[in-house]
């Protein structure tokens, strides 16, 4: 006898083809965005005391506050996904990130510190996870990402500016290093924060004059924040970024020509020369040619990578207390300065494929299907996620470290873009913008 065949339940509809539609009806979902807001604070000022002066310390300090804050975004995270029966379908919903994340505590098999090793590994998927899921757990991720992202940045704009003319230098500006650090210890710091908030606030839309007005004064402090932090990286990845958004949000006549006027310029300056443009402009901002002394740093750093080019070092193994002073002499470095370099320290040549793969390459086969036409909604909004992850990528990392590492702001958003872009959930950027996103979100 053939037996009957049921209709599928409502909850079987919600879990088929990698969809987590009960993610985003349950009502703890906006734990997730506190957790954030925390994390992205922590991020810009370890919970420093922002009235209170910024004094010099090579000190790992905020270690304990950084494990607790990772814990339990992660905790409330997995807990989220379990009672939704959802953890399985969101930790495969990208394969290369989950290879990713499979290699990175692996790496303890060869860690020159597993021990470290371990508790990097921990607080990378800690990260990870919670991103995940709040990707997932919202029927407007892009927008959510972009409202959330924003707004918290400007008001730590807000709020670093206003210290900085009503306390003074004591309480925002670093002794060792000049520029606004604000609520954070070191402007290079909190520069990144700022344009990012920036280069994202370029991928909203406003649907009233309040909200527009809003938006402008968000832009507003955060331009002047960067401007006044005076990171000479961070200001040519803000121009950058800038630069890229009118390029990818503009339509096909106007980015030729944009294009057009690109090459003209880059023959102008080959004609002048690059060398003599790069030390008239070290010059004019009173800065040292060798990069702060990178150059010399980066040479001691490569001849210790090549011990273990392949498979590296282990995660997170070659970066210990006071690493730096011993390999330097003359200050502290906590990093290589260059995002590739520590990559390639960490997990070698295969790391670093595997990190292209997930991050580099769906920037490249994903613009087609997602850009949307010019002058709409989601072109903008694309436009911007594209253009922050890219000049982080292309600029950014050529001369501070930030990859794997969700303590640093910028990994925190490359990592959140990346999920938005190869997401293939029924909450995608097609369906977010797309004219039937109320039946299928």
């Amino acid at each position: 006898m053939a037996l009957k065949q049921t209709a599928p339940t409502a909850e079987n509809k919600t879990n088929t083809f990698g969809q987590t539609n009960l993610l985003r009806t349950h009502p703890a979902r906006f734990i997730l965005v506190i957790m954030v807001l925390l994390w992205i604070t922590y991020a810009t000022s370890g919970f420093r005391n922002p009235l209170t002066p910024i004094t010099l310390s090579d000190g790992n300090q905020g270690a304990a506050i950084r494990q607790a804050l990772f814990s339990c975004a992660a905790l409330s995270s997995l807990a989220l996904l379990f009672f939704t029966r959802n953890l399985e379908k969101v930790i495969t919903m990208n394969r290369s990130m989950l290879v990713l994340s499979i290699l990175v505590p692996a790496s303890v098999l060869w860690s020159n510190a597993p021990a470290l090793t371990i508790k990097r590994s921990v607080l990378f998927l800690f990260g990870l996870i919670t991103i995940y899921t709040i990707t997932y757990s919202s029927r407007k991720p892009v927008r959510k990402m972009l409202v959330v992202m924003v707004s918290s940045t400007a008001v730590i704009a807000f709020v670093s500016i206003a210290i900085h003319f009503a306390f003074g230098q004591a309480y925002t500006v670093n002794p060792a290093r000049p520029g606004l650090a604000g609520i954070s210890i070191h402007p290079n710091t909190l520069a990144p924060v700022l344009s990012i908030g920036l280069l994202l606030s370029l991928g909203l839309t406003y649907h009233s004059v309040k909200s527009m007005l809003f938006g402008r004064a968000a832009q507003t402090f955060l331009a002047a924040g960067v401007a006044l932090a005076t990171s000479m990286t961070t200001i040519m990845t803000t121009l950058v970024g800038c630069g890229l958004y009118v390029i990818l949000a503009s339509g096909r006549y106007r980015r030729g020509a944009i294009q057009l006027m690109i090459v003209s310029v880059y023959i102008l300056c080959s004609l002048i020369g690059f060398s003599t443009l790069k030390s008239a402009a070290f010059q004019a901002t009173g800065r040292d040619e060798s990069l702060s002394g990178r150059d010399d740093l980066w040479s001691i750093i490569i001849n210790e990578g090549l011990k273990s080019p392949i498979l590296g070092g282990g995660f997170g193994a070659f970066w210990t207390e006071g690493k730096g002073r011993q390999l330097v002499h003359t200050w502290n470095p906590r990093q290589s300065h260059n995002a590739y370099i520590d990559l390639w320290l960490d997990l070698g040549i295969v790391g670093v494929a595997f990190f292209l793969m997930t991050f580099h390459i769906p920037l490249l086969t994903r613009w087609i299907n997602i850009r949307g036409s010019a002058g709409s909604e989601q072109r903008r909004a694309i436009a911007a996620l594209y253009a922050t992850a890219i000049s982080y990528m292309a600029i950014y990392a050529l001369a501070q470290s930030f990859f794997l590492s969700f303590a640093a702001f910028p990994f925190m958003a490359l990592t959140w873009i990346t999920l938005l872009i190869t997401n293939p959930d029924s909450n995608c950027i097609e369906s977010e913008f797309g004219k039937d996103e109320a039946q299928q979100c």
